[in-house]
């Protein structure tokens, strides 16, 4: 069970960013489920939502080593919370816009960038300065022209949609490629809290 009164807004909207990119909402009208190999990001989500439930372990369905970790909880009034926000049982394709607030916005790409992120550095060969770039995949088209723009408008960056195929998703990702100003300016923000 969530109570919304006693978990802090910026821990809530991290969580549903990272329900948005490694989560999923069953179709039972209850559960929201998240994944991950980092066992001490859903202990983080767990303490900061005040869940009771216990974390499992499970494997791919091709693995027999169980390795991910597992925390599913129940509550319908946060499930209907979460739908009437923009998410859905079976989003991956599908997605769409979200209505986050303004103000949480940093913190919900943050949960997103943890799920489906990553920021990379290096220095470069020509002029010698340390370049940033953030990635986020995404198989929903909408979604990640969304998030673009949101981001774009949020930290005055241009990013750009590249479409790549992965065989073995059997779908196309979307990446999303921002420049080192978002790379820094989350960053910073993220050590301030």
């Amino acid at each position: 069970m969530v109570d919304l009164r006693l978990v802090n807004p910026e821990h809530l909207w991290y969580v549903i960013g990272l329900i948005t990119a490694d989560g999923n909402l069953s179709i039972d009208g209850r559960h929201i489920n998240l994944t991950s190999k980092d066992r001490d990001l859903l202990e983080s989500v767990k303490a900061s939502m005040h869940l009771k439930n216990r974390i499992g372990m499970k494997a791919r369905a091709n693995e027999r080593e169980k390795k991910y970790a597992v925390l599913q909880f129940g509550d319908v009034n946060f499930y209907k919370f979460l739908l009437g926000i923009g998410l859905m049982p079976r989003k991956s394709l599908v997605l769409k816009e979200l209505q986050v607030p303004k103000e949480y916005f940093i913190d919900f790409l943050r949960g997103v960038i943890d799920g489906d992120g990553s920021i990379h550095t290096w220095v470069h060969a020509t002029n010698g300065i340390r370049q940033w770039s953030l990635r986020i995949a995404s198989a929903s088209p909408v979604f990640a022209k969304w998030l673009k723009l949101r981001i774009e408008d949020t930290f005055s960056v241009k990013g750009k949609i590249a479409s790549l195929f992965f065989p073995q998703i059997l779908n196309i990702s979307l990446n999303l490629f921002i420049s080192r100003i978002l790379s820094l300016n989350i960053t910073s923000h993220s050590t301030q809290n």
